[in-house]
C-alpha cells in the first residue's frame, strides 16, 4: 500500500530524471545487488546512505550494511534481482523488481518487490525495500 502511494505521488512530480538515467540507478543498484560484493555497493551510496527492508528492521549504514549485505549474499550465493519496471524524478525513483534464489530465505518462488530510492548529490541517500515476507516459508513478521 504505502509503496504504491509513493509511487503515484511519483508520477505527478516535476522535473523527471530523463528516462535512460532512471533506467542507469536501476540496472547499477541492482548489478551491484548481483554482484554479491559490497565494493559493488559502495561507491553508489553517498554519505551517511542508509538501507532498510523487513530483515533489517531498521535503517542500516556503513559497516552495519556491508555486514547484513555479506549475510545475505553468504546465506543465498545464487540470488538474483532483475528490474521490472522503473519510474521516478530527479530526487526519487521507484524500481520494481524481482528475485529467485533467495535460499537461505527459504523463498517459495520468486519475490517481487519495489526498491524507492531517495538522491542526494548525485548519490543515493536511501533504500527502502519492500515486497511480500509471506513469499517466505514460515513468513518474517
Amino acid at each position: 500500500g504505502v509503496a504504491l502511494l509513493l509511487l503515484s505521488m511519483t508520477i505527478g512530480c516535476t522535473s523527471p530524471r530523463e528516462p535512460e538515467q532512471a533506467q542507469r540507478w536501476a540496472v547499477a543498484w541492482v548489478e551491484s545487488l548481483n554482484s554479491h560484493r559490497v565494493q559493488q555497493v559502495a561507491p553508489l551510496l553517498g554519505p551517511g546512505a542508509t538501507y532498510q527492508d523487513p530483515l533489517t528492521g531498521k535503517p542500516l549504514s556503513g559497516q552495519g550494511l556491508d555486514i547484513f549485505l555479506t549475510m545475505l549474499w553468504n546465506g543465498s550465493p545464487h540470488s538474483h534481482f532483475e528490474v521490472r519496471s522503473v519510474n521516478g524524478n530527479r530526487d526519487f525513483l521507484a524500481v520494481e523488481w524481482s528475485a529467485t534464489d533467495l535460499g537461505a530465505l527459504t523463498v517459495k518462488g520468486p519475490i517481487q518487490g519495489v526498491f524507492l530510492m531517495r538522491f542526494t548529490d548525485d548519490h543515493i541517500a536511501s533504500v527502502r525495500g519492500y515486497y511480500d515476507t509471506a513469499a517466505m516459508v514460515g513468513g518474517v513478521r
